[in-house]
C-alpha cells in the first residue's frame, strides 16, 4: 500500500501557511504568521488578519491591498488607481462603469503630454511626437512619420500653413514656394514667380519680363525666354554676375540670333533648363547697357548700364556700348559699329 503520510504533511503545511509548525489559522497573531502574511497575503489564515495586525494601518472596507493597488471604498475592492496621484509619473484611466478596470497609463489625452512628445495616442495611451501632419508645428520638421515629426516628402504636409504652404523636398522643410507650386503658393492677384534659390515669391509677375531684363526665375520671363546667368569682366578684371531673360534660340525659328544679342551658346537657366540661348556680346557689355542704348547721359559713362563697371559708354550725349561688329548693334546695318577706343554702336 502506497505511503500517503508525506503528502498529508505537505497538505497540512500548505493549509496552515506558515513554517515552524505555527498554525496561522488558529494563531494569526503569532509573529511568524505576521511575517509570512506580509510576504504572501494569499497564504491560508492571512485573510483573517487585519492590516493593523500586519503593521499597515486600517485599509478600510477592502482589507489589505497589495501590489500598489488602492482601496475603492465605494465598491470595497482593491483597484489599480482612483486618480492620477496613484500612478506616479503616469495618469489614471478611469472606467466609470467598473473601477476594477482602472489602470495607470501614459496618457488619456494630449494635456497629459508635453515637449517633443506632446500628443497623446489615445488608442495606445502613449505620448508621441505626432499623429498627423497638423501636429507638427515646426516648418523644418512638418510631416508626421510613425509618431515623429520629420522631413516633408510632398506638399500635402505643408498645406494649410499660411506662410509656408509648399514642401521643398531636398531640405524636407515647408517653404513659401517652389517652382512647381508657384501658381498656388504665389497666387492671384499678384501671380508672382517663385525664386528657385530663396524659395520665396518674387516681386515680378509671371511671364512679364522681356529680353535682357534682370530676373531670378525662368517663369518671370516672357514666352520662349528663360532666366540665364551671365558674367561680365570689367577693365580691372573684376567679374560681375547677373541673370537676364534670354531667348531660347530653338524657339525662334531663325537661322541666327537677333541683332543686339547675337551670341548663341549653350547654357543652363536658373530653372535648370539647358539650351542654346541668345546672349549680348558679354565680353564687351551687359544687358543693362544694351537696354540703356539711346538714353541721355548727362552724368557720363556711369549713366549707361551698371554704374562703375564700364559696360556702357556715353557718346554725343547718348548712351551706347562697345561692339565687335554691326550685328552687335540695334539694327545690324553696315558701319553701325563705329568709332574707336572702343568701337561702339552709333547711337544716332
Amino acid at each position: 500500500m502506497r505511503n500517503t503520510f508525506p503528502y498529508l504533511l505537505l497538505a497540512l503545511f500548505s493549509f496552515y501557511g506558515c513554517s515552524d509548525d505555527v498554525n496561522c489559522v488558529e494563531e494569526p497573531d503569532d509573529p511568524d504568521c505576521v511575517a509570512s502574511c506580509m510576504d504572501d497575503p494569499t497564504l491560508p489564515g492571512c485573510g483573517d488578519m487585519g492590516p493593523g495586525d500586519m503593521g499597515m494601518g486600517d485599509a478600510g472596507p477592502c482589507g489589505m491591498c497589495t501590489g500598489g493597488d488602492v482601496c475603492d471604498e465605494a465598491s470595497g475592492s482593491c483597484v489599480a488607481c482612483l486618480g492620477d496621484g496613484d500612478c506616479g509619473d503616469d495618469v489614471c484611466l478611469v472606467d466609470d462603469a467598473d473601477s476594477a478596470n482602472n489602470e495607470c497609463v501614459g496618457c488619456v489625452d494630449s494635456e497629459d503630454c508635453s515637449g517633443a512628445l506632446g500628443t497623446c495616442d489615445e488608442e495606445n495611451h502613449e505620448c508621441v511626437g505626432c499623429l498627423m501632419d497638423s501636429d507638427c508645428e515646426d516648418p523644418t520638421a512638418p510631416q508626421c512619420n510613425a509618431g515623429t515629426c520629420g522631413d516633408c516628402t510632398s506638399h500635402d504636409a505643408c498645406m494649410g500653413r499660411s506662410d509656408t504652404p509648399a514642401c521643398d523636398e531636398p531640405s524636407g522643410e515647408c517653404v513659401e514656394c517652389t517652382v512647381d507650386s508657384e501658381e498656388t503658393a504665389c497666387p492671384a492677384p499678384d501671380n508672382f514667380a517663385c525664386d528657385p534659390t530663396l524659395l520665396t515669391c518674387t516681386g515680378a509677375e509671371r511671364g512679364t519680363l522681356g529680353v535682357c531684363q534682370q530676373c531670378v526665375s525662368d517663369s518671370e520671363c516672357v514666352e520662349n525666354h528663360r532666366c540665364v546667368p551671365t558674367t561680365f569682366t570689367d577693365d580691372m578684371g573684376m567679374t560681375h554676375e547677373a541673370s537676364y531673360c534670354l531667348l531660347d534660340f530653338a524657339t525662334s525659328g531663325e537661322a541666327a540670333c537677333p541683332t543686339r544679342w547675337p551670341a548663341r551658346r549653350l547654357a543652363t537657366s536658373v530653372g535648370g533648363i539647358e539650351a542654346e540661348y541668345c546672349f549680348v556680346r558679354d565680353s564687351q557689355t551687359t544687358c543693362d547697357a544694351v537696354r540703356a542704348f539711346g538714353d541721355l547721359c548727362p552724368g557720363g559713362d556711369d549713366d549707361c548700364g551698371v554704374p562703375g563697371i564700364g559696360d556702357g559708354v556715353c557718346r554725343e550725349g547718348l548712351c551706347t556700348y562697345a561692339c565687335l561688329g554691326d550685328r552687335d548693334c540695334a539694327n545690324g546695318e553696315m558701319d553701325e559699329c563705329t568709332g574707336a577706343d572702343p568701337t561702339y554702336c552709333d547711337p544716332n
